[in-house]
């Protein structure tokens, strides 16, 4: 999402709610360093054959855990271009001199390589060829957004700007769409003249909206990393973990036309 559109909607929401995006947002107590790679060959191979699009590695033993993800296959159709997230639980992370906000894009790869040397050679992969320019150089602190109430009025809020949450369970494009569909049908058919019921559409829509919004933001905060159940089952974004199976992948250049 756009910085542009981000300014948009919060001067929206501040207007509306009538408080400031340091009163309504929570950070979320978790550190994270981004990184991006382009693979080919034998190398994006493997990748392949770990996920086909994306895949999480991660263990309460580990302390940390990890998204990787493809971001797009380049035109040759033997290489491509991933990125990955490293997080770690740590309630200072927003502090103005925590380290990660002046630490170099060499530090945070150094630190990361470092942590997930325990981990598998076909996992640590992706991290150990990513390159120190391809560290995102801006540290990255997680926010989410829970809303009581709002003012049933002529501006309404959807998606982000009303529940801005964590992605760990998928879910926020999800709401979004959830929030459209059900402000179109409830708008439908109103008559445009009557502001009586054109607030009583609204008001019902927020009502349903922020308590469907909000279970959905603390169940996405709720979601960070993996979680062993009382069962002794090791759970993450709400699904049991399972090991991906392994699979052999076959790369073959794009012919020209």
């Amino acid at each position: 999402m756009s910085s542009e559109l981000l300014t948009l909607y919060d001067a929206v929401r501040a207007h509306i709610t009538k408080k400031s995006d340091e009163e309504l947002l929570k950070v979320i107590p978790l550190a994270a360093i981004v990184g991006e790679v382009e693979l080919s060959g034998d190398a994006f191979k493997r990748q392949l054959e770990l996920g086909h699009s994306a895949y999480v590695y991660n263990s309460p033993a580990l302390g940390f855990w990890n998204f990787s993800a493809l971001h797009h296959v380049l035109p040759d159709g033997v290489s491509g271009k991933y990125y990955w997230m490293w997080m770690q639980g740590d309630p200072k992370v927003a502090e103005p001199d925590h380290w990660l906000q002046t630490a170099s894009q060499q530090e945070k790869l150094d630190h990361v390589v470092k942590e997930v040397a325990q981990m598998p050679a076909k996992i640590r992969e992706l991290f150990e060829s990513t390159p120190a320019e391809g560290i995102k150089k801006q540290s990255h602190i997680w926010r989410d957004l829970e809303l009581e109430s709002l003012p049933a009025g002529r501006v309404v809020l959807v998606g982000d700007a009303a529940h801005a949450m964590t992605p760990f369970r998928g879910e926020g494009g999800y709401h979004s769409f959830i929030d459209a569909i059900k402000l179109s049908k409830i708008l439908t058919g109103l008559n445009i003249k009557d502001n009586d019921a054109i607030k009583a559409a609204i008001s019902e829509y927020n009502v349903e909206m922020l308590e469907r919004g909000g279970d959905a933001v603390r169940g996405s905060r709720n979601e960070q990393g993996a979680k062993v159940t009382k069962e002794g089952k090791l759970m993450s974004a709400g699904q049991a973990v399972r090991p991906l199976p392994e699979e052999s992948i076959v790369l073959a250049p794009i012919q020209p036309c």
